[in-house]
């Protein structure tokens, strides 16, 4: 039935209009300040992802670095839609650099030379606050680069981090039962030196990937993997080899981005410009080049998703914000949803400066407006202005509301919107039947997967309704679908908890 619904979809958008289907309330129209002060300087901002969804809530967390002369801090606040909450501010004392922080929901790890080398440090949020600072290993080596991520709500539940340990990348897992880390696995050795690793879940149910980058040479580096797979209820682990993704030049500027699913970007050579691509792991999975037909040498990119069975079927991303040079300049190139078959994807430039800025970003997934149906995905960066750097930020904005379609043209089959909506936790879903018929009437969620058959009968002709139960469901957006004959229509609904 999956598959089914993503052949329907993929015929609407050759149905449906383009710029129809797209349009924004607004596309990066404006830029505000995140946070900006006379004494410190604020950088690296870094996005937290949803745990396991690649829809939205409303809010993620947003960490980023406040330095002060030689030492620094880690600050971590609540991103909401128009808004952010009050900074947490940790510390590991007034002569230390505290750098290069990566979290998730419910996790934050970064480093920190308080002991001379180069540590990890990590926090985790648990009920209400989160926890003082705590150092995760006391080797006298340098530790750095680290990126985290969870386990997908896979039972039992971990924290799975990779990090740079002098040149070689090692692997850690953290449980959440125990609240211990594992003793740390080699990925890779260090005969080359590796960098900027992270971690990518396949399209494969159990299989993930540690994903970095490896010098050749002094010009030269290129993209390896190394797969794993996890089981459920099972604490067991099982690698694969190392691997690489070959191509002639170089690759660089490696993140994941999440769209339709989790896309690995990376920035490439070629054709006398750079362009940013992206795949899917294992490394023969689908991905493509995120900046066709759009001029400039694109530097660095990160995507995201609101996550609706059109955009995953259509479009990679939302949007995909690029780190570009063009006409001698730095700036943002802003894509409106980059896809295959999207030949002149609308785009936006916003001025940075001039090609010698080093300027950092990062991009959140969809943030959620309770008190409507808006959404919001946020380009947060760096910006210089009379000596200190302060974060900015524009965004994107748009409507969440239902997929309307009927493939027949018969008036006389209606699907009605669900009331009460938003719901919690139960809601009434109506529809007509023109003629006796099989019926189908699913919900999905906004990854396309199939949470509940609410019919699945022929019928007679007449109106019915249905009550639709989502308790033990997560809070967001969810879909459903009827089938009759010929007849098919989508409307969105929100469970809010």
């Amino acid at each position: 039935m999956k598959n089914y619904i993503k052949i329907v979809f993929i015929l609407l958008c050759f149905i449906i209009p383009l710029n129809a289907a797209v349009s924004q309330i607004q596309f990066f129209d404006s830029v505000k300040n995140v946070v900006t002060s006379q004494t410190y300087d604020y950088k690296n901002p870094v996005f937290s992802k949803n745990d396991g969804q690649y829809g939205f809530s409303n809010h993620c967390w947003i960490a980023y670095e406040r330095h002060n002369g030689n030492s620094s801090d880690i600050v971590i606040r609540k991103a909401l839609y128009s808004s952010y909450d009050s900074e947490i501010i940790f510390s590991n004392g007034s002569n230390a650099l505290n750098i290069n922080p990566t979290l998730i929901n419910n996790m934050i790890v970064w480093q920190s030379n308080e002991r001379g080398n180069w540590d990890l440090y990590y926090s985790v949020f648990s009920g209400n606050s989160w926890s003082a600072p705590a150092l995760m290993d006391s080797s006298v080596l340098n530790e750095t680069d680290p990126y985290i991520r969870n386990n997908n709500n896979t039972a039992p539940s971990y924290t799975y981090l990779a990090y740079k340990r002098d040149n070689s990348i090692r692997f850690k897992r953290y449980k959440t039962s125990s609240g211990v880390w594992e003793k740390d696995t080699i990925v890779s050795d260090g005969v080359n030196e590796n960098i900027s690793p992270v971690i990518c879940k396949s399209e494969i149910s159990n299989q993930f990937g540690v994903v970095f980058l490896r010098k050749i040479s002094d010009e030269t580096t290129r993209l390896h993997q190394r797969l794993f797979y996890v089981y459920n209820n099972s604490d067991s682990i099982s690698w694969e080899n190392v691997s690489e993704l070959y191509q002639m030049n170089s690759q660089n500027n490696l993140s994941v981005s999440f769209g339709s699913n989790e896309f690995i970007t990376y920035s490439y050579d070629t054709l006398n410009t750079s362009h940013v691509i992206g795949y899917q792991m294992p490394f023969h999975s689908s991905g493509g080049i995120f900046t066709k037909n759009v001029p400039g040498k694109h530097l660095s990119a990160k995507g995201s998703l609101m996550g609706m069975i059109t955009d995953n079927l259509y479009f990679y991303f939302s949007s995909l914000s690029v780190l570009s040079e063009y006409s001698d300049s730095l700036c943002f190139t802003f894509i409106n949803r980059p896809g295959t078959y999207n030949q002149n994807p609308q785009y936006k430039k916003l001025y940075l400066g001039d090609t010698s800025l080093n300027v950092r970003f990062n991009v959140s997934t969809p943030i959620f407006n309770p008190q409507n149906y808006f959404y919001r995905i946020k380009t947060v960066w760096e910006q210089t202005f009379e000596g200190r750097t302060s974060l900015v930020e524009s965004y994107l904005t748009d409507y969440l509301s239902g997929i309307e379609n009927n493939l027949s043209g018969d008036l006389n089959f209606y699907l009605s919107q669900n009331y009460p909506n938003p719901f919690n936790p139960k809601t009434i879903i109506s529809y007509q039947l023109a003629n006796p018929n099989f019926v189908t009437l699913k919900i999905f969620d906004v990854l396309g997967n199939e949470v509940a058959t609410l019919v699945n009968e022929k019928q007679s002709t007449g109106s019915y309704s249905v009550e639709f139960d989502g308790n033990g469901l997560a809070s967001g957006v969810y879909f459903y679908q009827i089938h009759s004959d010929n007849f098919t229509e989508t409307k969105s609904m929100l469970l809010l908890k």
